[in-house]
């Protein structure tokens, strides 16, 4: 989800940008607590290492999971425009990112939706 989309969803386009961006960082941890509901520990200790880009971490989960993910679109779409941008994110770890949300939260559009909806609602009562 874009943040457009997010600032659209959450009602706060007519808010200064110093107010959106930290509604919208709230709303992040929101959603990223709720994905994480039921998750073992060691779950979560393989997503952060992909998140904090432990280059390790990532190769085993793509080799085991996504061995052909230099095939995909994601992954052709990233690297493309990594050589126009050095601090782009690299391909492989957006894949793995990816995927790894994909494989381990089934109900990610469901929970985002849900909690994006409660936290605008909440706006509105501020």
């Amino acid at each position: 989800m874009t943040q457009e989309q997010l600032i659209e969803q959450l009602g706060i386009g007519d808010r200064s940008e110093a107010e959106q961006e930290e509604i919208i960082t709230e709303a992040q941890r929101r959603i990223g607590e709720a994905i994480s509901e039921g998750l073992s520990e060691q779950q979560l200790t393989e997503y952060q290492a992909i998140i904090d880009a432990d280059q390790a971490v990532i190769d085993a989960w793509l080799e085991q999971n996504m061995p052909d993910y230099k095939e995909t679109p994601l992954y052709q779409e990233a690297e493309a425009g990594f050589a126009d941008d050095p601090d782009h994110t690299p391909g492989d770890k957006i894949v793995a990112s990816a995927g790894w949300v994909q494989q381990n939260v089934p109900n990610l559009e469901e929970a985002t939706k849900k909690t994006i909806e409660e936290y605008a609602q909440e706006l509105t009562r501020l």
